[in-house]
């Protein structure tokens, strides 16, 4: 059995961070069919790509308009274009506002934290809110409430809010805002994370930037190659373990 266990940088207003969530699962899915015993652990780890961005300040298209230029926003939107069509998934949409991410990925990881099942659900609620028809506002505490209620995360919207707003229960909301800041920092202060969305498998293998679900499968081939050639050089000669 091959335990698999993949850290993903992603920013939840990244809409290629959205596309590349839904390849992951798909690589995952297919490889757990082919290889049933495979385990996967996955852990979301914050990264901020507007970290002094405002809070609703932001229509979705101007947004990138500035990010990547008027030359290049015609290429960007075919290329997302391109890959949910791969995916089979409508593209992307940018109705709406957007602005700062925070509160989103303090939420991600409470979630995370109670399961990683739970924290799964919640980011894909909030991605397919966001880049849906309904264009939600990722940095919106009313909308983060309402997604993180019909998840599961509380019972009420009312108390999600509460939870917003107020920092937590008792130091939980405030310790989880220091956390992602922390996570985004340690990313950003060396090389290997350089953009959203990166994937880090076995703590070594580095898959940068949306990928096909092809990508991952040949990752997670590579270390199960890997694997069983190490298990097999500690086997004597009579293929026992000495």
């Amino acid at each position: 059995m091959t335990r698999f266990e993949v850290q993903v940088f992603s920013d939840t207003t990244c809409p290629w961070c959205y596309l590349g969530l839904m390849s992951l699962d798909r690589a995952m899915e297919t490889y757990k069919q082919q290889h049933p015993d495979a385990e996967f652990e996955v852990a979301w780890k914050p990264f901020y790509l507007f970290p002094e961005a405002k809070v609703s300040a932001y229509p979705k298209r101007d947004y990138y308009l500035r990010k990547f230029g008027p030359s290049r926003i015609a290429g960007f939107y075919a290329r997302l274009s391109a890959a949910a069509t791969s995916l089979g998934v409508p593209p992307p949409s940018f109705a709406g506002t957007t602005g700062n991410t925070r509160d989103s990925h303090r939420l991600v990881l409470l979630a995370q934290r109670r399961s990683p099942a739970l924290g799964r659900r919640l980011l894909h609620a909030i991605f397919e809110d966001e880049f849906g028809p309904a264009g939600r506002d990722v940095s919106d505490r009313a909308f983060l409430a309402e997604v993180a209620a019909r998840e599961g995360l509380w019972a009420s919207e009312a108390e999600a809010l509460r939870w917003l707003e107020g920092g937590g229960d008792g130091e939980e909301g405030e310790e989880l805002g220091r956390e992602a800041d922390e996570i985004d920092r340690l990313a950003k202060s060396g090389k290997e994370i350089e953009a959203v969305p990166s994937y880090v498998v076995q703590g070594r293998f580095r898959v940068g930037g949306f990928q096909e679900p092809g990508v991952f499968l040949g990752v997670f081939e590579r270390v199960r190659a890997l694997e069983e050639e190490a298990a097999a050089k500690l086997k004597g000669d009579d293929g026992v373990l000495p």
